[in-house]
């Protein structure tokens, strides 16, 4: 049976659920270390995981490399464009997990597999996914081992919950649309991260997050300011204020990359909306993610494109 939970953001909301942003008591400004980066051309996706940090990147001729940490040395690469059973029929995507385990999806439309990885870091095979059926998969994560979760804007602007074992649909919120139909505009529109108990969505034309419970997809905090509705102009795609741009969803803390007057900060929450820590690095790590065990961010900025971007974390 499918759930759906609407979210209109004119409904009411209890005040034990909804707060407003807390000051940051710990404020840093890093510099972050660049380490040349091998093989690969505009990294599309990072996941640290395992001791590796697996780069996908559509643009180049090894789709999917690997690198050890914290070095940073190449020491595998593959992945080529193709319509056999272990190519890239389009290009690969992970989905985060926090299980020990690689998921990449786009060997077909509708394939993810599932790899396991040993302490020399090679991928083994352990099982195929198919998808009842195709839309925009972003954002994608997989649940328990089986709860495949991710944002479908802008085909639909929901997240979406879905049970791998049976292939059915079983949950979903819903967000407003607007009747320009110019999605990239609509107010609504955000990015989606989760763990095995939360599901989080940072909106970019506001300044909010929202934290649900992963199984019941019940609103569980609210982050948000006194604020008027954003003004945004149709089409202007830099001059539109913008807030949130990137999140990751860790074991136990929201890392939500923000813009804020002319620069960007990285703001760390528990799920439970308190702030933890702010940080402002001298180059921007837009694509980014967090190795936990070492507290050490792994990052991506197009300026500096040869390099990827490291930083320990206070």
């Amino acid at each position: 049976m499918l759930i759906s939970i609407t979210l209109w953001m004119n409904s009411c909301t209890s005040s034990e659920k909804q707060m407003k942003f807390l000051p940051f008591e710990e404020e840093y400004t890093l510099a972050v270390e660049k380490t040349y980066m091998e093989n690969v051309i505009a990294p599309d996706f990072i996941l640290a995981k395992n001791g590796f940090l697996f780069v996908a990147s559509s643009r180049s001729d090894s789709m999917l490399c690997q690198y050890s940490l914290p070095d940073l040395k190449l020491v595998r690469q593959g992945g080529t464009k193709g319509q056999s059973e272990n190519q890239f029929a389009l290009f690969p995507m992970f989905c985060r997990s926090m299980s020990d385990d690689v998921y990449i999806w786009g060997y077909s439309p509708l394939t993810i597999k599932r790899f396991s990885v040993n302490k020399d870091g090679k991928l083994y095979f352990r099982k195929k996914y198919t998808l009842p059926y195709y839309e925009s998969f972003n954002q994608m994560h997989i649940l328990h081992d089986s709860i495949f979760t991710y944002s479908s804007i802008p085909s639909e602007f929901a997240i979406k919950e879905l049970n791998l074992n049976q292939g059915e649909e079983i949950n979903k919120i819903r967000f407003e649309t607007e009747g320009h139909g110019e999605t990239y505009f609509y107010k609504e529109r955000g990015f989606m991260s989760a763990n095995e108990k939360y599901i989080v969505y940072v909106y970019f034309y506001k300044k909010q997050i929202d934290i649900y419970d992963a199984k019941t997809l019940k609103l569980h905090k609210r982050l948000k300011n006194d604020q008027k509705e954003p003004a945004i102009r149709i089409g202007d795609f830099e001059g539109n204020e913008h807030f949130y741009v990137n999140i990751v969803a860790g074991e136990e803390r929201i890392y939500a990359l923000c813009h804020e007057k002319d620069d960007y900060a990285l703001e760390v929450f528990d799920y439970d909306g308190n702030p933890i820590t702010k940080y402002k690095f001298d180059i921007v790590p837009f694509l980014f993610d967090i190795d936990e065990r070492e507290n050490i961010l792994y990052g991506y900025n197009e300026e500096w494109e040869d390099y990827f971007l490291k930083c320990k974390l206070l």
